[in-house]
């Protein structure tokens, strides 16, 4: 895909910054900003510099930069991980949308934490997602592209993430 090559572009022309910082995604209908803002006050407690990705702002420790999209586009994105590597981050936590991930922003990435908080059929439509199997599959790649997982066992899919856990 056109999309995918952009994203790996952005990767490399970066020098893959996102490699020198743990990533962390969170992903799923509600709640990916309260968990991503807990995440990052947690390992900012432990003495870790965070940046984070997110749809009220992007951080980079304290400095706060304009988010346009839950999940920028695969060049901004990258620009955004360089300059956290070159701030010292150690971690990022971000916010993966569905359509970040249908639209390869996230492409090339490797996550070491996948968080999935929940999933209800609300971007289903014009512009967005054609059913909810296509929400959920989309949701679903980001546990293709991480180490771990974090699941919400009260989800009614946890069956479904599971098992893309586990092929």
């Amino acid at each position: 895909s056109d999309r995918a090559a952009l994203a790996m572009l952005g990767v490399n022309f970066f020098g893959r910054p996102a490699e020198s910082m743990t990533m962390i995604g969170v992903t799923g209908t509600n709640g990916k900003t309260t968990i991503t803002y807990l995440i990052k006050h947690i390992l900012e407690s432990a003495g870790k510099k965070v940046g984070l990705i997110g749809t009220i702002q992007n951080l980079i420790g304290d400095i706060s930069l304009p988010a346009k999209y839950t999940t920028p586009d695969a060049a901004e994105l990258h620009v955004i991980f360089s300059r956290m590597a070159n701030a010292g981050c150690e971690y990022v936590v971000m916010e993966v949308s569905s359509q970040a991930l249908m639209m390869y922003r996230v492409y090339g990435i490797e996550f070491e934490v996948g968080v999935f908080t929940n999933i209800s059929p609300d971007h289903i439509g014009d512009g967005e997602h054609k059913s909810f199997e296509e929400y959920l599959s989309f949701k679903g790649k980001l546990f293709t592209m991480c180490d771990k997982a974090v699941i919400n066992a009260d989800s009614d899919h946890i069956d479904y993430i599971g098992d893309i856990i586990r092929s």
